[in-house]
């Protein structure tokens, strides 16, 4: 069986050319020692031009890199041997089924990743559940845009939202929601393939967007259409030099920007959707 990924094994772990090299459709990056970081990236999303500029992007910083195909089979065993349980704010815990479960903690996350993102070693993820943690979720309903491994939509249910509804282009990640929601015992979220168009007519209190600069860029009217008035909405995936884009577009939607928080190199930022009707 031919492989579906391409890993790229790169001579660092400079926080700059990571963030530069997330801007492509990598899967995830794992940092393997203080000098190697290693690439994962769906053969489909790779074609010829692409794998040049990735390519010629690297050599620009004089870091060495090597590509080779990973097999499917071996994948698990990858994840395995580098997922490390995650802690943030002494209040959530992320591991994998292997691990020990930890009763110190508030939210314990089980997720399996697979091929999809999301397992809360990524500074974006990271933040969003930071964030999400300051965010009253009782009762509410949430759209998690971009859903990944499902790992925000899973903690919005711990946090008390009433509903979820979460999507992802990639079938592995909807696929991959269902099974972690599953392994988590949470039963109010409904995974769907697809696009933002899904939620055209819909509305929500509170959405999450876990995605990138250009996604985010190119959804600004569908996230404002979805929004409930006063809504929360959280954003990343933003580098810290696309901030003034990213605000500047959201604040002309009706989105006041209310926390920023910084981690290596990245930004999440939370905005409440101002109620447009006079009073």
């Amino acid at each position: 069986m031919s492989a579906t990924y391409m890993q790229c094994r790169i001579e660092s772990t400079d926080e700059i050319l990571i963030a530069l090299l997330s801007e492509y459709e990598f899967d995830s990056f794992e940092e393997i020692d203080e000098n190697t970081t290693i690439a994962y990236i769906r053969i489909d999303n790779l074609p010829s031009e692409v794998k040049k500029e990735i390519e010629t992007l690297i050599q620009e910083k004089n870091v060495g890199f090597h590509w080779a195909e990973v097999e499917d089979k071996n994948w698990n065993e990858i994840w395995e041997s580098n997922f490390q349980p995650i802690k943030i704010e002494d209040k959530i815990i992320i591991r994998a089924d292997f691990h020990p479960k930890d009763k110190e903690y508030d939210y314990d996350i089980i997720i399996n990743p697979k091929m999809a993102f999301g397992t809360g070693h990524h500074a974006t993820t990271y933040m969003m559940m930071q964030s999400m943690l300051d965010i009253d979720m009782k009762q509410k309903s949430v759209f998690d845009y971009g859903c990944g491994t499902g790992i925000l939509a899973i903690l919005a249910s711990m946090l008390g939202a009433e509903n979820i509804f979460a999507i992802d282009i990639e079938k592995e990640s909807y696929l991959n929601t269902i099974e972690n929601a599953v392994i988590n015992n949470v039963k109010n979220i409904e995974a769907v393939q697809g696009e933002i168009l899904l939620v055209e007519g819909k509305s929500y209190d509170i959405i999450l967007a876990n995605i990138n600069r250009n996604v985010l860029l190119d959804s600004v009217n569908d996230i404002s259409k979805a929004i409930n008035p006063e809504g929360k909405l959280l954003l990343s995936g933003i580098l810290i030099q696309d901030f003034e884009i990213i605000n500047d577009t959201y604040s002309k939607e009706g989105f006041v920007l209310k926390n920023k928080l910084e981690r290596e190199g990245w930004l999440c930022l939370m905005y409440n959707k101002i109620n447009s009707d006079p009073k």
